[in-house]
């Protein structure tokens, strides 16, 4: 399955700047391709809505940088430190903050996608443009836009 390739990819990627992999997100879908396997790429594996990979690596005294990248091609990522102070439930609730920070940040995407195919959905190439590549004989003294010349 091209998805588990670029979960391996990712994760070379990442260990070439001394992340270490923490657990593996996966969708449903991933999660059959792997066959009953509850690790991956030596990490647990968690059940999810999306995608993703945590990552951390120790970011100066009494911090640790966190690092949660959805798998794929177009790389989106949320990179936090998180002090070593925390309680373990604290800890938890963080990250899960920063996860659900992910999600909404793709479905923004992806409801502004959706809006441009929308709105461009069946309208021929340059047919519908509001620009008018002719110039009326009353038009000639308006200030041109643009780069300045008529078409």
């Amino acid at each position: 399955m091209q998805q588990l390739e670029l979960y391996k990819t990712i994760a070379d990627q990442y260990r070439k700047f001394d992340f270490h992999l923490e657990r593996c997100l996966m969708t449903k879908e991933t999660v059959l391709a792997l066959n009953g396997e509850t690790r991956f790429l030596d990490s647990p594996i968690e059940s999810a809505e999306i995608d993703a990979m945590w990552f951390s690596r120790k970011s100066g005294p009494g911090s640790v940088a966190w690092e949660i990248r959805l798998v794929s091609s177009t790389p989106v990522s949320i990179l936090e430190k998180i002090s070593d102070s925390l309680s373990e439930n604290e800890h938890a609730a963080k990250l899960k903050e920063i996860e659900t920070r992910l999600q909404g940040l793709i479905a923004t995407r992806r409801e502004a996608l959706e809006e441009i195919i929308a709105e461009n959905a069946g309208a021929p190439d340059d047919e519908d443009d509001d620009d008018d590549d002719s110039i009326e004989d009353g038009d000639r003294d308006k200030k041109p836009k643009g780069n300045g010349r008529y078409k």
